[in-house]
């Protein structure tokens, strides 16, 4: 389940692991073993609002409960009371209609968190990475903000990295990318190559242990430079963790592609295989994030209305975490899968 801030954290487990971090304000989220009780603050949050009018309705209609029921379960809530009053007929059915909705709300608290002034970035635990894979696959349209969402979640997660190279055929152009070398504590760390300059192979070898490589838009680049940057992007996603620094950090990938089904595209094919987050834009891209929670990462129809559900207008774009944990995040918010 979730906890919002690391004191309550730390109450469930010695080792609670960081989802996400906002700078404005300042929060974090981690994920911490299921329990009885929730671990998130909702502060005075009124409990029947997280119970939706069709799950409501639902319920209503399973067992039966009148209006006058509900009436005194809100008063209950209301008041901050300990039991609810549901009257001298303790019938099963009204036992089994709290009970329901109870848990809705419990499920819900411990799954789901939003904060519509935070401003949250997915969390790369940068000493991990030569035992786990974080490469990150980012997948959209042109002009969504693929650039400048990697170069967020490389400002606020990789400065300490020995370098961040980024191969793209507008390094050199791209304010997101012109911006991340601009950065304090970035600049000589930041190597901006042209793509389309790339005229031998790059082994493994000749980066930096450690260090982030970002493939930016292949399919715009030409040949014999694609095939030499999609091999070392192939290898760096396969072998790139082990390929560590002095302190054993293994290389993090991030692959930003337009069509995420080129499967004759090798650095693409091995992207797929290997992104253990993904990173996509559901506000603007609609059709394409369908397709590629329903192809790709195999949802049901149910867990993708589910996330659109989450999901909403101000939510640019949205991370999926399919590592442990399993989860979806935006801007805004965190919901467990």
């Amino acid at each position: 389940m979730l906890a919002n801030n690391k004191a309550t954290a730390l109450k469930y487990t010695k080792d609670p692991i960081l989802i996400c971090k906002s700078d404005k304000p300042s929060q974090q989220l981690f994920y911490v073993p299921d329990a009885a009780l929730p671990a998130l603050s909702i502060d005075n949050c009124d409990p029947m609002s997280l119970v939706s009018p069709e799950e409501l309705f639902y319920l209503k209609k399973k067992y039966r409960a009148p209006q006058s029921l509900i009436k005194k379960i809100q008063k209950c809530y209301a008041e901050n009371s300990d039991e609810i009053d549901i009257g001298d007929d303790i019938s099963l059915e009204k036992k089994l209609f709290c009970k329901s909705l109870e848990d809705i709300i419990l499920n819900k608290i411990k799954r789901t968190y939003r904060n519509e002034s935070a401003n949250f970035i997915p969390h790369y635990a940068r000493e991990e990475t030569g035992i786990k894979c974080f490469h990150t696959q980012v997948v959209g349209s042109s002009s969504v903000g693929k650039s400048w969402t990697t170069a967020e979640c490389v400002k606020r997660n990789f400065k300490g990295a020995s370098a961040i190279y980024v191969f793209s055929p507008t390094a050199t152009k791209d304010k997101a990318w012109k911006d991340l070398k601009g950065t304090p504590g970035f600049a000589k760390k930041v190597k901006l190559i042209n793509s389309n300059e790339v005229n031998t192979p790059i082994p493994l070898g000749e980066l930096l242990g450690g260090s982030v490589l970002i493939i930016d838009d292949p399919d715009a680049v030409r040949q014999p430079a694609k095939q030499y940057i999609t091999e070392l992007q192939s290898e760096a996603l396969f072998h790139g963790r082990h390929h560590t620094d002095t302190d054993g950090v293994g290389m993090t990938v991030f692959s930003i592609c337009h069509d995420a089904w080129a499967v004759a595209d090798k650095g693409l094919k091995s992207s797929n295989i290997e992104s253990s987050r993904v990173i996509c834009f559901p506000n603007l891209n609609r059709s394409i994030v369908t397709k590629y929670l329903s192809k790709r990462l195999h949802w049901s129809s149910k867990e993708i209305k589910e996330a659109y559900k989450f999901i909403r207008r101000n939510d640019r774009w949205m991370c999926i975490y399919s590592h442990c944990p399993n989860l979806l995040m935006t801007k805004h918010g965190c919901m467990l899968l």
